[in-house]
């Protein structure tokens, strides 16, 4: 499940669209065949009514330090409703590759585009909550991007699949213990 840069796979389209509308997204766009990356993060508007429409941020790495949030720029706005927008504000101009790749993937993924993403497009997650930003441990949770918590306040499923749960080494180890609870 994890790979050796600790990136999560996002696999279906409907898992990605929840995870960037989560508010407080972190997401590695990378093509397969070139090697080529992006980190974006999306962040939820904290002023909705002064804009009729949900509205998020979006900023790109361009920085090697990822923890710093410094190292993200500004380069603009995505809705359900419009797709991408690069914003003039925007230090980062509108003909900057991190640009066009955000053009390209947000809105062939949303559906604003009569293309698709080509199928060596990949997006990974960080391993944190989509939401709240606190890192995953669950496989469900590090699944769908979302813990149980949040999941449940952004309506989107998060399951504990109990056959899966008879194989782990957690339960083949604590069963018949007071640790043998999940709570």
């Amino acid at each position: 499940m994890n790979n050796q840069n600790n990136l999560f796979p996002l696999s279906q389209d409907q898992k990605i669209i929840d995870y960037i509308f989560g508010g407080n997204a972190l997401i590695t766009v990378r093509n397969e065949d070139s090697k080529n990356r992006f980190t974006f993060k999306i962040k939820k508007c904290k002023n909705p009514k002064a804009i009729k429409i949900d509205l998020y941020w979006v900023l790109v790495l361009t920085m090697p330090d990822n923890n710093d949030e410094k190292s993200y720029k500004f380069i603009g706005a995505l809705s359900r409703e419009e797709g991408f927008r690069h914003s003039d504000k925007s230090y980062i101009k509108d003909n900057a590759k991190s640009v066009n790749v955000a053009y390209y993937y947000f809105n062939r993924l949303l559906g604003y585009s009569k293309f698709k993403l080509h199928d060596n497009i990949r997006t990974y997650h960080m391993g944190y909550c989509g939401r709240c930003g606190r890192l995953l441990t669950v496989p469900e949770s590090i699944d769908s991007g979302f813990g149980p918590e949040c999941s449940t306040l952004l309506n989107i499923p998060h399951e504990v699949r109990e056959a899966e749960f008879k194989n782990t080494l957690f339960e083949q180890n604590y069963r018949g213990t007071e640790d043998y609870q999940i709570k």
